[in-house]
């Protein structure tokens, strides 16, 4: 099993690439609905963040890890618009003025 982080949301219990594949999301939920998500902001299963997922088919650990991300609650990942690389246009970020 290894440890799998993606954008702030490691999976603990399991390793998305372990699935069999393609896999129905009520076979997944039931398999490994309680295999905890490790989140910046807390913790939550992997069937409450998969419930209401409206697809009936993951075809892929990305995918998987798609629908998760897709399926957070907005405060789950934490701070929105933050990012370490400078600003864009739109991010409501400021720049510094000062080049390092």
């Amino acid at each position: 099993m290894s440890d799998d982080r993606t954008h702030g949301v490691t999976f603990e219990d399991f390793d998305p690439e372990d699935v069999d594949y393609p896999v129905s999301t009520d076979e997944l939920t039931e398999e490994y609905g309680d295999a905890t998500l490790d989140l910046q902001e807390g913790e939550m299963t992997l069937g409450e963040v998969l419930e209401g997922y409206e697809d009936d088919e993951i075809r892929d650990a990305e995918a998987l890890r798609e629908a998760v991300m897709t399926m957070l609650p907005e405060d789950a990942i934490g701070r929105e618009d933050y990012s370490d690389r400078g600003t864009e246009e739109g991010s409501g970020q400021e720049a510094d003025e000062e080049s390092l």
